[in-house]
């Protein structure tokens, strides 16, 4: 019998070309917790996989007759080996926790530590997610798919290409599936079409009830729209030290244009560019060349733009050293960086970051710098 939701979205195509299409987004990487690995099941040497990256990678998808070829319409086959989908298991998947540490592989570990994470590539305004639930046939004479389906999980997003800041967007719950044939995938209204540039399902429960679970899933894929980069202000599609100083110059103005409000409170300020220095660009005030990290490169590649307190007004950039954004490089640019808390701290992390005071080498850097900066000034 034609399921529900694929009559839903034939029925969008049908009525002709004033409906709002679909836009697919595939997710162009996926981590977990866990993944059930390279087992061989029955000692034959085959080592049929589960991993996580079958998530998203079309396999066990079949294009459902009188449908237009339209992935989010297709139905999931019900694979007995589930070669196709994903299960947890023993395995690291690219996020720590989730496995079951006895390393005994047919061991299930803890359904509720599991946790699944998609890379939508960019940032993208999202409504739905569409989920092709676990769908393996009988093995062994169990009943899989009514045991290791999905049933509770809890998804949340981040606007973030990196780090471990998400919002929740609430607790959902899946359909079980019977494994006898091949089955759509369950649409999931996403509320309020949240912007997203990853998106993570943490797992609750699964249909056996069991605490621990080889809890799996077929196929993964969200709908919405992709729009240009958060921040990227002046549309090369790249967040560049051109997008800080436009923003810069826009706090400045005091115009408080909304494409410039990156914190929605109707202002163009500090914050904002806080946000982007912070939240999108993923680095630390300090860094000049945008590498993602702020160490005593920075300095050099500021210092040689020959800016430093030159007394002119209104010159300097980002590149140049002017890292709190009034337009000049000068000893409270210094004080805007390492009240950051990043110099030599490498690559930005989720981990709570000191202040570092300055070490000596870091003190004679800077006076060295200053020293060759004056001599050049005065030629």
């Amino acid at each position: 019998m034609l399921r529900l939701n694929t009559l839903l979205i034939f029925a969008c195509y049908a009525m002709g070309t004033n409906q709002v299409k679909a836009t697919e987004i595939t997710p162009v990487g996926v981590k977990g917790t866990s993944e059930f690995g390279a087992i061989d099941v029955f000692d034959t040497g085959d080592f049929s996989s589960v991993f996580i990256d079958n998530l998203i990678d079309g396999g066990g998808l079949e294009d459902f007759e009188g449908t237009p070829n339209f992935t989010l319409d297709d139905y999931h086959d019900n694979d007995p080996s589930s070669a196709n989908g994903w299960h947890s298991g023993d395995f690291d998947a690219g996020i720590d926790g989730g496995t079951d540490a006895d390393d005994e592989p047919f061991t299930a570990p803890p359904v509720a530590t599991q946790i699944i994470e998609f890379d939508l590539g960019g940032l993208h305004s999202l409504t739905h997610a569409h989920i092709w639930q676990q769908n393996q046939s009988n093995l062994f004479g169990e009943s899989l798919s009514l045991q290791r389906g999905v049933d509770q999980f809890e998804i949340l997003v981040s606007t973030a290409p990196s780090g471990a800041s998400f919002a929740s967007l609430g607790d959902f719950n899946l359909d079980w599936e019977e494994g006898v044939e091949p089955v759509p995938a369950q649409a999931v209204r996403l509320p309020n079409n949240p912007d997203a540039w990853r998106v993570r399902f943490q797992l609750k429960t699964a249909f056996s009830e069991l605490p621990n679970e080889f809890v799996g899933l077929s196929e993964v894929r969200f709908e919405g729209e992709a729009f240009g980069i958060r921040g990227d202000f002046n549309g090369d599609g790249l967040l560049t030290a051109t997008d800080i100083d436009l923003l810069s110059a826009e706090a400045r103005s005091t115009q408080n244009s909304a494409a410039f409000d990156l914190n929605a409170d109707q202002q163009v300020n500090d914050a904002d560019r806080t946000v982007w220095v912070e939240e999108l660009k993923y680095t630390f005030f300090g860094d000049s060349n945008l590498d993602g990290q702020f160490d005593s490169t920075d300095f050099v590649a500021a210092f040689q733009a020959g800016k430093y307190e030159d007394e002119i007004v209104g010159n300097s950039n980002w590149s140049d050293g002017d890292w709190n954004g009034d337009g000049d490089f000068n000893s409270t640019d210094f004080v805007k960086a390492f009240q950051s808390g990043g110099y030599e701290a490498g690559p930005r992390s989720a981990a709570a970051e000191m202040v570092p005071e300055p070490s000596t080498s870091l003190l004679a850097l800077l006076g060295f710098l200053l020293l060759i900066n004056r001599r050049g000034s005065r030629r």
